[in-house]
């Protein structure tokens, strides 16, 4: 909750992987922010979590220390294999192959 800032990964599961160490993959940088509880957001995020895990949210809901957060990417990376990474504009979702740095 001190800490704005996050990154998610999506990964191939290593079963469909001919190579672990080349497994296709995106990671996010995010910025994050807390949802209140009394913004329409947090009401219609929690009813969603609820439709797809059921009662258990419910639960959560009425804990006290329960806190839901947003995360907003803010730049991203794919791979998609050996020699294939891209850099993911997160503005209007395009790819751009992501070249070596020159020293």
């Amino acid at each position: 909750m001190n800490n704005p800032q996050a990154s998610v990964m999506f990964i191939r599961p290593e079963s469909e992987a001919r190579n672990l160490f080349a497994r296709e993959r995106a990671v996010f940088n995010c910025s994050v922010k807390e949802l209140d509880r009394d913004e329409p957001i947090y009401t219609a995020q929690l009813m969603a979590l609820q439709d797809k895990f059921g009662e258990v949210v419910s639960v959560l809901r009425s804990l006290s220390d329960f806190h839901l957060f947003a995360l907003c990417p803010q730049s991203g990376r794919y791979v998609a294999g050996f020699g294939r990474a891209y850099t993911i504009n997160v503005e209007d979702d395009t790819l751009s192959p992501l070249t070596k740095k020159q020293d």
